[in-house]
């Protein structure tokens, strides 16, 4: 009889002896939040977890080699013109657009009633966002072609030529960064002696030259006005520039000037 007293009793002190054990674990906080508030222990997913079936490996990412990415092309035909020098339907556009605001938020939308409603194609009207002219006339052989486009809102120099579908896809020739380069060059000099005021004039520059070589390679040559003092002024002589281009339309470097020509007349 006493030998079951005592084991009864070794049984409880040792419940007793786990249950305080596990009390004072818990209490040093490894169950128990540091703000006092428990948190929900979420187990780290493991393979045996994923949407693969059991037993069967997972099935690996397919390799794939990069492809080059294709650039960008702009196409310019002769859908885009919406001509306002000559074109019937668009004389009373000109006067419709000039209603148009271009500080107005709205002026594109205005701009697009007024071609539309007077010939112009969304073509013509996509031109217009580009470049922010209107196209008058293209021409030439290469991949580069040379393009006429009018500024109907500008006071004055409203058409200029511009290189239309190379790469840049376009380039307005209208006021090259020339001036050091013309400025610094003998002829200018000897003809500034001349002619104090002379200043060079990079609107409106004349087409002297257009060649296609059998590569496929193209040039450009412009003349640029030598004026004696301002816009309206005699014309003393020209700037020639040139615009090369490879043969797959690309801008060879940039404009090189090539030299000064006196005005014959």
């Amino acid at each position: 009889m006493r030998f079951r007293l005592l084991a009864t009793a070794a049984l409880v002190a040792a419940v007793c002896l786990g249950v305080g054990i596990g009390w004072l674990l818990w209490g040093n906080g490894s169950g128990q939040s540091t703000d006092g508030e428990a948190e929900a222990q979420v187990p780290t997913p493991t393979a045996s977890s994923s949407s693969t079936p059991t037993g069967e490996p997972p099935t690996p990412a397919p390799k794939t080699t990069p492809q080059p990415g294709s650039l960008i092309s702009i196409a310019f035909g002769l859908e885009q013109i919406w001509n306002i020098e000559t074109g019937t339907e668009t004389r009373g556009g000109i006067a419709a657009i000039y209603q148009c605001s271009l500080k107005d938020a709205n002026s594109n939308d205005c701009i697009w009633q007024a071609m539309r409603q007077h010939g112009g194609s969304r073509d013509a009207f996509d031109f217009y966002k580009l470049t922010g002219g209107f196209l008058q006339d293209l021409q030439g052989e290469g991949i580069v072609k040379l393009g006429r486009i009018a500024y109907p809102f500008r006071a004055n120099e409203i058409f200029q030529p511009i290189l239309l579908g190379g790469d840049p896809p376009v380039i307005r020739v209208e006021s090259p960064d020339m001036h050091g380069a013309v400025e610094h060059d003998p002829g200018f000099s000897i003809m500034q002696a001349q002619h104090p005021n002379l200043l060079f004039w990079g609107s409106s520059p004349t087409l002297e030259s257009a060649t296609v070589a059998p590569d496929g390679s193209q040039s450009f040559i412009f003349r640029y006005r030598l004026l004696d003092g301002c816009h309206a002024c005699a014309v003393l002589g020209y700037a020639r520039i040139e615009y090369d281009f490879f043969p797959d339309g690309r801008q060879a470097a940039e404009p090189k000037f090539l030299n000064i020509v006196e005005n014959p007349n």
